[in-house]
């Protein structure tokens, strides 16, 4: 279980007073002593010793590890007003944990803390939007909670919109717009919305069509392993588009990205080496990639399971029964392994 840290600055609140001692005592790692001195603020509704509490309930610091205990102190500082425990305490809702899960209390409990301006809480309820846990779904309030969430840096939340926007889902699209999010989640390090950002950038859709960002960001997504991004990264390479021509590198990509059992990979490579591009020109191996990719999840828009299985189909009339029977027992034994 990840340990929790409270939400105040620790360092802004150690000093004199009885709220003073307490918190220096807990940020020098006495927590027996500064669960005794918070308890007593705590009771007289403190709400800094009342998270301060809540916290070491839950992670067990300096008190038994109790999370009753701790989602009644997470309530009480909510109920005093204070948005971080708001935040927390609908999570214990939302999960059922020293609570019994209530998804629609939870939701009152994240906009509190949304309205106060909580940027979690502002994420997780265009989420419960979105999907309509513990609310009627709604779109619109959705996106108006994403967009505040976003506006404060929440990159999960910049990608979802992003998609949102691209998709259409509940909204016109608008790919001007999906741009927009997918860069500032992509400038954040989310490997999912680089990966989507160089689609954009490949397919040229809400910005100027450019091979060269979109191999850039494509490379930034797989070397954060967004196995996604392999394929179009491998595409690039194979067409020499925005990067220098190289069938070697393009077969690899492909390689890796057809073990994920991408049909579209899986096409792309095993019609390398039906042709012996980049590859050595192998027929059985070209025939268990092409085989399996007839059957197989694409990475890509389209379905490509037709066109796998007639290139599948091309070059088994070229092979011995030997080689078929060879092919496709490596395929099973592929999808055993």
């Amino acid at each position: 279980m990840a340990k929790m840290t409270p939400h105040f600055d620790t360092a802004a609140l150690a000093g004199e007073g009885p709220l003073g001692l307490a918190v220096a005592a807990y940020a020098q790692g006495d927590y027996a002593k500064a669960a005794g001195l918070f308890a007593p603020l705590a009771a007289q509704g403190d709400v800094h010793a009342q998270v301060f509490l809540a916290v070491m309930h839950h992670n067990g610091d300096g008190v038994e590890r109790d999370h009753d205990q701790s989602a009644e102190w997470f309530l009480a500082a909510a109920r005093g007003g204070d948005a971080g425990a708001q935040y927390q305490y609908a999570v214990k809702l939302s999960v059922g944990q020293g609570v019994a899960a209530k998804f629609t209390e939870a939701a009152k409990w994240f906009r509190a803390a949304a309205e106060q301006g909580d940027m979690e809480a502002q994420a997780e309820l265009g989420a419960i939007y979105r999907t309509g846990r513990g609310v009627e779904p709604d779109v619109d309030e959705a996106v108006k909670w994403y967009e505040k969430a976003a506006a404060q840096g929440h990159a999960w939340v910049q990608h979802a919109l992003g998609h949102i926007h691209e998709t259409g889902d509940g909204v016109a699209i608008d790919d001007v717009e999906a741009v927009k999010w997918y860069r500032l989640a992509a400038d954040q390090g989310i490997a999912e919305a680089q990966k989507d950002l160089g689609t954009m950038y490949l397919d040229g859709r809400g910005v100027a069509q450019d091979y060269a960002e979109a191999a850039q960001w494509y490379g930034k997504a797989v070397a954060q392993g967004e196995i996604k991004a392999l394929g179009g990264l491998a595409y690039l390479y194979l067409s020499g588009l925005g990067v220098a021509q190289d069938y070697v590198e393009a077969a690899r990509l492909y390689q890796e990205a057809a073990e994920y059992d991408f049909a579209d990979c899986q096409l792309n490579l095993g019609i390398m080496y039906l042709n012996g591009t980049g590859v050595p020109q192998d027929d059985v191996t070209a025939h268990m990639w092409l085989n399996l990719a007839s059957s197989g999840e694409t990475s890509a828009r389209e379905d490509y399971q037709e066109q796998a299985a007639e290139c599948r189909d091309f070059v088994a009339a070229r092979m011995t029964p030997a080689q078929i029977a060879e092919a496709e027992q490596r395929a099973r034994d592929w999808e055993d392994d």
